[in-house]
């Protein structure tokens, strides 16, 4: 039979193993922590230069449209026997 003395050791030795253990956790939690970290740096960057990039796509295109429709000439919409255009009227 197993006396408690000798229960009692082997209860320590198994608590000094979960110790280690947890201590191992705790390095990888850490590790983990700082990997999320590092990545979630990571995106903000990535998705700060996206955003400038689609920025200045929207900024060009919208440039170019209002080019074209300020250098477009206005369209006579109707015009009466004396040549007056309709279309200037404010």
């Amino acid at each position: 039979m197993n006396t408690w003395e000798e229960n009692s050791k082997l209860v320590l030795v198994k608590l000094e193993d979960f110790e280690g253990d947890i201590k191992n956790l705790e390095k990888e939690v850490s590790n983990l922590k700082i990997e999320i970290a590092v990545h979630s740096q990571k995106m903000t960057t990535a998705s700060g230069f996206w955003g400038a990039i689609s920025g200045m796509i929207v900024a060009i295109l919208t440039a170019i449209i209002i080019n074209y429709v300020v250098k477009e000439q206005p369209r006579v919409i109707y015009k009466d026997d004396n040549k007056i255009e309709l279309n200037k009227i404010k």
